[in-house]
């Protein structure tokens, strides 16, 4: 496919982003029910309300949505482009790709805004 080159560079671009925000998601969640966690939180100056503004705040959700399902759309579409050979059936499967971004994205966002 010719867009592999674009594919290739948005998931390295979205890779680090989206490893600190994966991390920073995690250790955030052991910190509110590890009292190890919660310590090491303690120690870099962080309190318990610190820890669970940072592990609910929607904007960071929302970031991590949009990056991880970039992320991984690109790197789907170059599987398929990589291993799939009938053009035909590369198609429907990128459309279909693309469909559950769209999708997934639309209710994360909906989910935000209602809820």
């Amino acid at each position: 496919m010719r867009q592999s080159p674009i594919l290739y560079r948005l998931i390295e671009i979205t890779s680090i982003p989206l490893l600190i925000i994966s991390l920073l998601y995690l250790t955030t969640g052991y910190g509110m029910i590890s009292g190890i966690f919660g310590r090491i939180f303690q120690l870099i100056g962080l309190s318990y309300s610190d820890i669970l503004s940072l592990h609910t705040d929607p904007y960071i959700r929302i970031l991590l949505v949009i990056l991880g399902s970039v992320h991984g759309v690109s790197g789907t579409v170059v599987f398929i482009s990589k291993y799939v050979r009938n053009n035909i059936i590369k198609e429907i499967l990128v459309a279909m790709v693309l469909f559950i971004l769209v999708f997934l994205i639309g209710l994360i966002i909906l989910s935000e805004i209602v809820g």
